[in-house]
């Protein structure tokens, strides 16, 4: 393999010298940098930051780059890419999210071709014998912990790199960057709205590239609309004249929000235009009101992929999406609307907001966005939302260190020490936070000490780590397992009831009254209201009776079990357990749910094709727009 790596040098180019270190520098690009050409890439001429990239960057250096939305940031991972692929070493190259993930994988593929290029997220896997491989935190995560030779890697790439300031996200980056830099290797974190850019670039020692320039000049349109949606879940009763949307919401059909996105959208008939939405719900109630596809992470990856392979196509004009289309998938747009920035109590800040318009126009001189919020929405939209302290990955990094190697609490202070998330905290919290979670591990059996001081994982915590599993979930679902034994449930309810805590599955959707005060009444029985969420397990529990009440997104939800019952099948081969806690419950349960979905997805099919029996399906037809 390395000798056909050997052949793709390309002959045009020169051997790179290593340039000497002398400290971390600072580029400023604008506009009126000299472009040069690259033979390597397929494009007549590299933009101002492209050309400063491949003129300056280092590859004896980490490197931070902030440069806006659609000035062809993914050009510069290619270009430091290439100076470690010529040396025969792997480059990891990571994204957000999974549309993202496979856009970065089919470009890549384009340049270095499918021999070298691999896929690593959910059930793709395609990393044998590949030097160039796209993957989401999650997924390098786990493959650490599986000690898999590909994570070895000379450069790990970070796109969207400024979710690290997101507390739910941002644990995984830091724990990669972290391990990334302990082993040697070099990091290249990029972003359009990199706020906290000069820190991270001091904290690496890494070289800093800020762009000033961006091709498409965009034009901000604010209408000031009340946030009076009021999207909610249907009630069991209804007032006169009120209909819910299929997906079980009612809103306010009257809604001024409403009325002045169809006024925007009236005024740019034939062109293409993307429209964020803050929340599924909302996006829900648009899709069905304005009769538009809706883009969000609840639908199976073959549909999102034929939307943004139709709205590139110009199949379809108009498409809502969620956050899930803002972080660098490639869907240019003539024109953005984002429709309001609330998200329940908690709102939207600018880099979401500014990622958001940055789909408008790429390519093109000028672009137009509108943005429909109310006066405080539209404070949060233009605040930024830098985190002045963030929570410590401290799960991530313990198992990821012990699933590797024994460790002292001190060894783990100090690499989690190095993360970013340590810098805005107090050293003292930092070892106070490995202390606590380490005695927690070794109450729940998850990791021993042994007598010099050092930890390990215990054949359960090895697992836990395998699969990716937190050890907080998984204690709370064994303890629920270990008290419906013996219980008056059906074998079938318990595995509901666990898996409960597991699927996120909407506790409010209607279900027969009887079915939930049956749970209701039995697990205050057994003190166990408080623990488990008999509303859960009711709609669960109604899936099975009644296939077509099946939401529309629940076949892509119960995909979560697999690992489950995947590590629990390991338990029992490496006899940790010799039987699982509730695991026959979750397969019998999981069996019947997976049986419900199959027959709600052929009573949709026939429905769609107008054969008899094939009515009565709360499931939307999928329609060509």
């Amino acid at each position: 393999m390395l000798s056909f790596l050997k052949n793709l040098r390309w002959p045009s180019r020169e051997k790179e010298v290593a340039k000497p270190y002398d400290g971390p520098r600072t580029f400023e690009v604008g506009a009126d940098y000299t472009c040069v050409s690259d033979p390597d890439m397929p494009f007549d001429s590299l933009n101002p930051l492209q050309s400063c990239f491949r003129t300056e960057y280092n590859k004896n250096r980490h490197c931070v780059v902030e440069a806006g939305t659609g000035t062809g940031k993914t050009v510069l991972a290619y270009i430091a890419s290439r100076c470690f692929l010529d040396e025969g070493q792997i480059v990891v190259m990571m994204a957000p999210s999974r549309e993202l993930v496979k856009s970065l994988y089919r470009e890549a593929v384009g340049i270095w071709g499918a021999k070298i290029v691999g896929l690593n997220t959910g059930n793709d896997k395609n990393v044998s014998e590949k030097f160039f491989i796209v993957t989401t935190p999650e997924g390098f995560i786990a493959a650490v912990r599986s000690n898999k030779p590909w994570t070895k890697a000379g450069l790990l790439v970070i796109d969207e790199a400024h979710n690290i300031l997101d507390p739910s996200r941002g644990g995984e980056l830091d724990v990669a960057i972290t391990l990334q830099d302990r082993a040697g290797g070099k990091v290249l974190l990029m972003s359009g709205t990199f706020q906290n850019k000069k820190e991270m670039a001091a904290a690496l020692g890494a070289d800093l590239f800020i762009s000033n320039y961006r091709r498409t000049k965009t034009h901000i349109t604010e209408i000031h609309t009340p946030d009076d949606m009021d999207v909610a879940t249907a009630p069991k009763k209804l007032d006169p004249g009120v209909v819910p949307t299929i997906s079980g919401l009612v809103f306010n059909r009257e809604s001024m929000r409403l009325r002045m996105l169809k006024e925007t959208l009236a005024k740019h008939p034939n062109e293409s235009v993307l429209i964020f939405v803050p929340t599924k719900n909302i996006g829900n109630c648009l899709s069905e009101s304005l009769v538009i596809p809706f883009h969000n992470g609840d639908i199976n990856e073959k549909e999102k992929d034929r939307l943004v392979a139709e709205f590139r196509a110009g199949t379809v004009n108009t498409l809502l999406a969620t956050n899930t289309l803002s972080q660098g998938v490639n869907t240019p747009a003539d024109v953005v609307i984002v429709c309001g920035v609330r998200r329940g109590s908690h709102y939207l800040d600018r880099s979401e907001v500014l990622q958001m318009f940055g789909r408008a126009g790429r390519g093109r001189d000028e672009a137009q966005v509108y943005i429909l919020a109310d006066k405080i929405e539209l404070f949060h939209a233009k605040k930024d939302g830098l985190a002045k302290s963030l929570p410590l990955p401290v799960e991530s990094m313990v198992l990821t260190m012990l699933s590797l190697s024994c460790c002292t609490q001190d060894e783990l202070a100090r690499v989690l020490g190095k993360t970013y998330a340590a810098s805005v905290n107090e050293p003292e919290k930092v070892e106070e936070a490995v202390g606590r979670y380490l005695r927690f591990l070794k109450a729940c059996n998850i990791l021993t000490e042994k007598e010099n001081g050092t930890y390990s994982l215990t054949k359960e915590g090895a697992l836990l780590a395998r699969y990716y599993l937190s050890p907080k979930q998984y204690i709370a679902y064994v303890k629920a397992a270990r008290k419906l034994e013996g219980s008056e449930f059906t074998e079938e309810e318990r595995g509901c009831l666990l898996l409960s805590l597991i699927l996120p599955v909407n506790p409010y959707e209607d279900v027969p009254g009887r079915i939930e005060k049956d749970f209701q009444m039995k697990l205050i029985a057994l003190e166990m209201d408080k623990e488990l969420s008999f509303r859960k397990a009711a709609v669960l529990r109604h899936y099975i009776q009644k296939p077509s009440a099946i939401s529309q997104y629940f076949t892509y939800q119960i995909r979560d079990t697999d690992r489950w019952l995947g590590m629990f099948g390991d338990m029992e081969r490496y006899k940790v357990h010799e039987v699982s806690p509730g695991r026959p419950w979750m397969q019998t349960a999981v069996t019947a749910l997976k049986t419900s979905a199959a027959k709600a997805e052929g009573q949709k099919k026939r429905f769609a094709a107008g054969i008899p029996g094939g009515g009565n399906v709360a499931i939307p037809v999928k329609v060509k727009y």
